[in-house]
Parts: C-alpha cells; structure tokens; sequence
C-alpha cells in the first residue's frame, strides 16, 4: 500500500486524485494539506507542513509555488518521495532556492523525485 500525502487536496485536482485513490485498493491517502479544512473527509487535514504527523510514502502536490519550500524541507527530513504536478511549481521552481533541493533529490536514487 501506498500512502499519500495530497497538496491542495480541497482544489480540482486534490478532489480528482482522492476520487481516483477510492477506487484503487494499493494506495491511500493519509493526510491532506490545504488552507481550507475540511472535516469530512476521511483523513485529516493540515494547513502546513509542520503540523503533519502522518507516515507517508510520496507527495502529491497540486499547490501553489509559496508552499514549496516547506514542502521540500518537510520532503527531506522525512524521507518522503514527492510528485509536483503544479503549473506554477514546475515553471517558477528554477527562480527559487527550491531547484537546489529538486536537484539533490532528483541525483539522490533513494529519492524518486520529479517535476513537470
């Protein structure tokens, strides 16, 4: 089993993965990150980074560029594999100090670190 961490999990495209992860019994979403709570859903719901206090496999991520950072700390000292699949994090990733650690997870083979 998989588990996952969603970034922007209350936006169009959180709802859409954890609508996918219903239906698929080798993965499950642990924890959800958005600035929104919902209460309904059947994990919890952090609105940062350093409230999580979930086990999880791999982030993914539908947030917006100013999360990155505490995304990526959060990513290397829990030893957390991660998936951006946010336009803004894919195009503006290369202006911020973030490429560095994109860079050090993408050589690293235990990390299995992308970004489109």
């Amino acid at each position: 089993m998989v588990n996952i961490i969603v970034c922007g999990i209350n936006g169009r495209m959180g709802k859409a993965i954890e609508e996918l992860c219903l239906h698929d019994d080798s993965v499950e979403i642990v924890a959800g990150i958005d600035i929104i709570d919902d209460s309904t859903l059947g994990f919890p719901v952090f609105g940062n980074y350093d409230e999580v206090d979930v086990k999880a496999d791999v982030i993914i991520d539908f947030s917006h560029i100013s999360v990155l950072d505490s995304l990526l700390d959060f990513a290397i000292k829990n030893n957390v594999a991660v998936r951006c699949l946010c336009r803004f994090s894919a195009t503006f990733v290369y202006k911020t100090n973030g490429i560095i650690y994109f860079k050090q997870l993408y050589e690293d083979e235990k990390w299995k670190t992308t970004s489109r």
